[in-house]
């Protein structure tokens, strides 16, 4: 995950991020038939100078936000209202939900590594 300036939301409560892993692999988010999903996109470009709101590279933006009781939510920037989730059950899929969604749990424990 890296942190990505400047915010786009009005909350001061909320960093925007980019989640990404080894291999330039990012989540971003995309609409299909009304609904939000998730994908994992290679995308050698995805660093902080290149995110341009007029070439649909928003898609690859949350907006980071802590709870007081230390949890986090990642809601994309492009498609306000929607949420990273994951099911309350076990072996379900990470996916996208509005927050209103039930069964589905948005609020997570974030470990931060400590680097020296």
């Amino acid at each position: 995950m890296s942190r990505y300036s400047p915010t786009f939301d009005n909350n001061a409560t909320a960093k925007t991020v980019i989640l990404s892993f080894p291999e330039n692999l990012h989540i971003s988010c995309s609409k299909v038939d009304g609904t939000v999903v998730m994908n994992l996109e290679v995308n050698i470009n995805c660093s902080e100078m290149q995110i341009s709101l007029e070439q649909d590279m928003d898609r690859f933006l949350f907006f980071m936000r802590t709870t007081e009781i230390n949890t986090t939510m990642f809601e994309s920037v492009k498609y306000q209202g929607w949420f990273i989730s994951t099911s309350s059950e076990e072996r379900e899929s990470v996916e996208m939900c509005q927050v209103d969604a039930h069964q589905r749990i948005i609020s997570f424990d974030v470990f931060r590594e400590n680097t020296p």
